[in-house]
């Protein structure tokens, strides 16, 4: 009877459970490596790397494995080859101190992270002093992981566009957390491989050869984007100057190339340094961290005039010499008071976007009606998200049609309350404007490539948004408006510009636009360049600056801005103009004719 249940239980076993036991002892001794992918980088137009991928490497100490006495002196040992604080060597003495009071075996001991390979090794050596070559073997961990580098940390104003990482599931693991780095995930993290091993049971004995490799790594794409780092360093730079000198609580300045739609500069201010993410309080970085450019929505103000000015020419509702307002600093308009700044006289059509007149627009405005303003801010694709490669773009706001009033709406939208919109919107809008009168979508990413790989993204043409004779007259216009009107002190010899200043006061939602008894100023800045009959601008600039301390208005706050880019941009260009200028004037003074172009 023994032997008869002994070879049941055989068969048992050897038979009738044989797959099951073979699974489970392959699942024991069968591992698989994870063969990591590389992310990839971001690099600007002109080759700046602004994100990339590092090898660092990560120390601890198993102490179960490790004499008590010996691993003290390891820890000590450690801390001074990495230079550690004082502070931090106490704090790794009492986590162990710690675990032991509790009866626990403490199994991973971290005591660098983020290390470069000298250093690393240099503790390591270390070690090998201290340790037995079994504990060594054992108890030392030395791994290697992926970091990411944020070489161009100085570029904070690109920081929210940037964006970072943060730790996934393991250390190996990197998600994107804002910006580029969460827009573009699927493409810049790759796909990890794997490999199967053989191990023994503590898993570390490891037997693989060329045949175990199952899945091959895939890296992720390099992105390049449409930023120029000169450009973005100089946006930066005269930005911050303003709001040092105004006291202004934030700003941010966008350049576009108007042919295509490529932005070229984003600087959004205050900003932060992607290296250094972990290291700001959370009430910090939430104020910092925010893209202004494509968050931030509020009422343009007088920067909203070109528009309206440009839908009214197109539907012949007004010419741009036709008075429109007889004179005086306010009137009534459908029982509703509007005023000016001053009395700017009589003043044509044209003259009221020159001098930034409430009233001339208003009365424009009421001439295009709820239809008109609307069809306007359509075609402009106001209120519409531009669709740029960044999370948390803003869409703006503007009443329901169904709740339009001509009194409270349309006059408002006339001269830029009563809607909001982003200032990634404003440029692109502006870029149509003077183009002629082609809308193209804002473009971040240029392309990507793994390789031989390459995937474009071309230029959207979105549409026309005026015809290109509209175009050219607003392009005539915004030239006044600098050269005579409201932004007449921002002028840059030798250099001719277009742009249109702004002041709006902000809302405090349902506070309505004063709070504790003062008001708040948005100042902004809209230009082209450059100015010339027959000239195709190149470039737009768009700047806000919020909650300025020292002066609110557009041109006073915000002009500087986009003098002090224009003149660094075009500095040969406005070199060769004054070499000129000085030429011609020394021959006037001799008596010789000059042509002059």
């Amino acid at each position: 009877m023994i032997f008869v249940g002994l070879g049941t239980r055989l068969f048992h076993l050897q038979i009738v459970k044989h797959s099951d036991y073979d699974a489970r002892a392959w699942k024991m001794h069968v591992g698989v490596d994870r063969r990591g992918s590389r992310r990839g980088d971001v690099v600007l137009r002109d080759g700046t790397i602004v994100a990339r991928q590092v090898e660092r490497y990560i120390l601890a100490l198993d102490p179960g494995r490790i004499d008590p006495a010996r691993c003290l002196l390891a820890i000590d040992e450690t801390a001074r080859a990495l230079e550690l604080p004082e502070a931090d060597r106490r704090r790794l003495h009492r986590r162990l101190e710690n675990a032991g009071r509790r009866g626990k075996k403490l199994r991973y001991l971290a005591i660098g992270r983020d290390l470069d390979s000298e250093p690393a090794q240099r503790a390591m050596r270390r070690l090998e002093s201290v340790l037995e070559p079994k504990e060594l073997a054992r108890g030392a961990i030395l791994r290697k992981v992926h970091c990411r580098e944020y070489p161009r940390g100085g570029l904070e104003g690109l920081g929210s566009t940037i964006g970072w990482v943060r730790m996934g599931d393991t250390d190996a693991d990197q998600v994107g957390a804002a910006g580029v780095e969460y827009k573009l995930e699927p493409y810049l993290s790759g796909h990890d491989g794997q490999r199967k091993v053989i191990c023994d049971a503590q898993r570390a004995t490891r037997l693989c050869g060329p045949e175990s490799l199952d899945v091959p790594a895939v890296d992720g794409y390099t992105v390049h984007l449409t930023i120029d780092s000169r450009i973005q360093r100089i946006a930066e730079e005269e930005l911050q100057a303003t709001l040092t000198e105004r006291r202004a609580e934030s700003g941010v300045a966008v350049v576009m190339d108007c042919r295509n739609g490529d932005v070229l500069a984003s600087a959004s201010l205050p900003g932060f340094d992607p290296n250094l993410v972990r290291r700001y309080p959370a009430s910090e970085l939430a104020r910092r961290r925010k893209n202004r450019a494509v968050e931030n929505q509020h009422e343009p103000g007088s920067t909203l005039k070109p528009f309206i000015m440009a839908a009214a020419l197109e539907r012949g509702v007004v010419t741009r010499g036709q008075t429109v307002w007889d004179g005086g600093e306010k009137t009534r308009l459908l029982n509703r008071t509007v005023r000016d700044v001053r009395d700017h006289g009589p003043i044509t059509a044209e003259e009221a976007v020159v001098h930034s007149s409430n009233i001339g627009l208003a009365i424009i405005g009421l001439k295009l009606g709820a239809d008109g303003l609307n069809d306007a801010l359509d075609r402009f694709r106001f209120q519409q998200r531009t669709g740029v490669s960044l999370p948390g773009e803003a869409k703006g706001k503007r009443r329901a049609r169904n709740r339009w009033s001509e009194r409270n709406t349309s006059i408002s939208v006339s001269f830029g309350y009563g809607m909001t919109a982003t200032p990634l919107q404003l440029a692109a809008a502006y870029s149509s404007l003077v183009n002629g009168g082609v809308y193209y979508r804002p473009r971040l990413v240029e392309r990507l490539e793994r390789g031989d790989e390459v995937l474009d993204f071309p230029p959207t043409d979105l549409g026309q948004s005026v015809r290109p004779d509209i175009s050219r007259q607003m392009r005539d216009i915004l030239r006044r408006v600098v050269a005579e009107g409201t932004g007449r002190y921002q002028q840059i010899d030798g250099f001719p510009y277009g742009g249109k200043t702004g002041t709006a006061v902000i809302s405090k939602g349902k506070r309505g636009y004063v709070a504790d008894g003062r008001k708040e100023y948005l100042s902004s800045y809209c230009a082209f360049a450059p100015y010339g009959p027959e000239e195709t601008p190149e470039i737009v600039i768009i700047v806000m600056v919020a909650k300025s301390k020292k002066s609110y208005y557009g041109s006073t706050v915000c002009g500087p801005v986009v003098t002090g880019i224009l003149e660094r941009l075009y500095a040969k260009r406005i070199a060769a103009a004054k070499k000129a200028e000085k030429v011609a004037s020394r021959s006037l003074a001799r008596g010789e004719t000059v042509r002059r172009d």
